[in-house]
């Protein structure tokens, strides 16, 4: 189970959403290109491993997709991309959790993901509060 690469995985899939900028990592600087952001980081607790006898080795890991819309571009704006992006269902091109329904593979095994939540909150981003949405991840990795 190598998590930079579970984590490239989700990336890889998170690509395929047009006019966002997918990080597999936490970036050091935002680009500042007038354009969604999608960060994949740890979530909270990153990794719970199994332990005991007679257990498969089945891992829960915790990430989340960060949402940072271009800040710049107005409340009404940045709510409504957010709204975008965490709405979910075949009418919906732009859904994370539609986009993330295909299987997540690391060099070679696949991972059972599953979406627990979504919540937008405000975070501060080089000294400034950005209006952000989250979706909380869970994946399910043997090792």
């Amino acid at each position: 189970m190598n998590l930079r690469e579970i984590r490239e995985g989700v990336a890889g899939l998170l690509d395929e959403i047009e006019g966002c900028n997918v990080y597999a990592s936490i970036p050091e600087a935002l680009a500042a290109s007038g354009v969604t952001a999608l960060v994949v980081a740890p979530g909270d607790p990153y990794v719970q491993y199994t332990e005991g006898s007679g257990r498969i080795n089945e891992n829960e890991i915790r990430m989340r997709v960060v949402v940072i819309p271009p800040q710049q571009s107005g409340a009404r704006n940045i709510m409504d991309e957010i709204d975008d992006l965490l709405s979910c269902g075949t009418s919906e091109p732009r859904s994370i959790r539609s986009t993330l329904g295909a299987s997540v593979s690391a060099n070679g095994t696949a991972c059972a993901l599953s979406i627990l939540q979504a919540q937008v909150r405000t975070i501060t981003i080089n000294e400034f509060a950005n209006v952000v949405g989250e979706v909380e991840l869970k994946i399910m990795a043997r090792c």
